[in-house]
């Protein structure tokens, strides 16, 4: 559902207008309703489907109350995906357009989404618009409320209330901009600034969801979620590669999409396991690819990134990144994903 956000003053601690929580009166664009449904693999569980499909477990459970326990589910059964309303993309221009490439708007949602990383992007941001598409389905306003029992998760990376980094993100997002975090969040500033009552609150509420889904819709705090994206886990590996001579565009392509999804602990015990082969980059890719992968929720996506066309097996030339103290090394806490057996 689009809204309409009225801005005022510079991102100074002010704003003139805060945005209204009401739906806008905006003309409504009318389109099909797609019944979609999915055949689950091995492994699979329901929360995993969810989040591919950028719907809650809740939803997934309406939608087909044959399913009685929640956290069994069967290989080869058919799941229904709850209804969207399908239409056409197009592209749009906004502040994002310039740094990604391209931005889509579809008609139905109005939410601003990430395409297809472009050739013409930089390095970063290809990385980081291909793991986008993969974690949050492209979607800055991308929601899960309960991620494998984890809390929410938020954002294009999904960043993760209990065990990752959505509390990083919304102190960022107030450092940058303190004058549109005050008018988005309102009442509830204050909290989201405390990482304790942000890993324990109870974020699915419809006014916080709501607050927070409008907030990414600002093409600044879209900006946000990138940098903290970049400073919490491509910097780190890309530090960690470095250390040990792995420079190619693909091979750390490949540990940040691990970093986001498997976690910094688990991708520093792949990462060390492969290179104790010696690895040409070449070997490293394939090797490192196949272990990442062996995860039963990865659905193949290092694989996939073996054949992309989006990245080079050249030495991945890096701007400055935004400054700040040190990088952190790649021990921290663990997002939301699982731990490998390795």
């Amino acid at each position: 559902m689009p809204y309409v956000l009225r801005r005022g003053g510079p991102d100074n601690g002010f704003m003139s207008a805060v945005p209204a929580l009401a739906p806008a009166t905006t003309p409504r664009v009318s389109a099909p309703v797609q019944p979609r449904a999915q055949v689950v693999s091995f492994g699979d569980t329901l929360g995993a489907i969810a989040r591919r499909n950028n719907v809650s477990v809740q939803s997934l459970l309406a939608a087909n109350p044959q399913i009685k326990d929640a956290n069994r589910i069967q290989a080869g059964s058919v799941i229904r995906l709850p209804d969207v309303a399908a239409g056409k993309t197009f592209t749009v221009g906004s502040t994002n357009a310039a740094a990604t490439g391209f931005v889509r708007r579809t008609p139905a949602q109005g939410i601003p989404v990430v395409a297809q990383p472009a050739a013409s992007a930089s390095p970063v941001d290809r990385m980081i618009d291909q793991v986008a598409r993969v974690e949050g389905r492209g979607r800055y306003d991308a929601w899960n409320a309960s991620d494998n029992g984890r809390g929410v998760s938020f954002g294009i990376i999904q960043f993760n209330q209990k065990t990752g980094h959505l509390p990083a993100l919304l102190r960022e997002m107030n450092a940058q901009h303190p004058g549109k975090f005050r008018a988005y969040f309102g009442p509830h500033a204050d909290n989201l600034l405390d990482e304790r009552w942000v890993r324990t609150a109870n974020l699915n509420t419809p006014e916080l969801k709501q607050r927070m889904q409008r907030a990414a819709q600002d093409p600044d705090m879209q900006a946000v979620q990138r940098s903290v994206a970049r400073r919490e886990y491509l910097d780190p590996v890309v530090k960690l590669a470095s250390s040990k001579g792995i420079t190619s565009e693909r091979a750390v392509a490949l540990l940040f999409d691990s970093a986001v999804q498997n976690g910094p602990t688990a991708t520093r015990a792949m990462f060390t396991r492969v290179m104790a082969t010696s690895p040409s980059q070449e070997e490293f890719c394939q090797r490192f690819a196949h272990l990442a992968d062996a995860n039963r929720f990865a659905d193949g996506r290092r694989g996939k990134l073996l054949q992309s066309p989006h990245f080079s097996s050249e030495p991945l030339q890096l701007a400055a990144a935004t400054p700040r103290d040190e990088v952190p090394e790649l021990l921290a806490r663990e997002p939301r994903a699982m731990k490998l057996a390795i």
